[in-house]
């Protein structure tokens, strides 16, 4: 049995980004690799129109062999975060054809187990996530995320739209619903002029799976847009494809 340093902040992390991969079975399925680098997680929605990866330290979650399957990631968080002061090693439970990999995790006397999962159930999980120059960067600030979000909620349907309009060195941010003519419109400064104007849309899904946070924003013509953070030692990215201007 192997104990297994680990960042409560990665954890977390993980946790909140987990959410992108929720299953109708509601589960949230996810498969961390390690390499000489750290750990790696590439994983997305069903239809693969959201997408996030994780970057961290082997430190943030240093687990023996070179990947680690939960077919629950938040079922085994709930686990980590029971007691305040937990361990977690990485062995085997049960005996003979019922041996499984699992993660124990302690605290004295008290213990809990998460049976690990075979890769081949997470379905979840991505080989690479490629990325091309941008045509557009600009920085969005946690206030100016908190605002729209806000906004989100007040329009009050389900499947609303948010369009990127890229105009000289400003992009407009206009989130607007099909049920009436409400929408919430806000204006963010580009790192750089445009060399023509486009526009992109995207479902306000997207702004649902961003935590409060400040985001390096690049964006490609073709209809992607991508939402790079730091946490702590963590790097990590939101990828949204558009829907389209229907």
């Amino acid at each position: 049995m192997k104990e297994i340093n680990f960042d409560n902040v990665t954890l977390k992390l993980i946790s909140d980004l987990s959410r992108i991969c929720k299953t109708k079975e509601n589960n949230y399925p996810i498969k961390i690799v390690k390499d000489e680098s750290g750990i790696h997680i590439k994983a997305g929605n069903a239809g693969r129109s959201v997408v996030f990866t994780l970057d961290a330290p082997t430190s943030a979650f240093d687990f023996e062999g070179s990947e680690l399957c939960f077919y629950d990631y938040n079922d085994f968080y709930n686990y980590a975060t029971l007691f305040e002061g937990a361990v977690i090693n990485q062995g085997t439970i049960g005996e003979g054809r019922n041996e499984v990999e699992a993660l124990i995790i302690t605290e004295g006397k008290r213990k809990v187990s998460y049976p690990l999962s075979d890769a081949e159930v997470i379905k979840g999980s991505l080989k690479n996530v490629k990325w091309a120059d941008p045509a557009a960067k600009f920085v969005f600030p946690s206030d100016k995320l908190s605002l729209l979000s806000k906004a989100l909620k007040f329009l009050g349907t389900k499947d609303n739209k948010i369009k990127f309009d890229f105009s000289g060195s400003e992009v407009t941010i206009t989130a607007s619903t099909e049920l009436n003519k409400n929408s919430y419109q806000d204006v963010v400064e580009l790192n750089d002029e445009v060399e023509e104007d486009f526009s992109i849309v995207i479902s306000d899904e997207v702004v649902k799976y961003l935590i409060n946070i400040d985001y390096r924003v690049e964006v490609q013509k073709e209809g992607f847009i991508r939402f790079f953070f730091d946490v702590k030692d963590n790097a990590a990215s939101i990828l949204a494809t558009s829907k389209g201007d229907d």
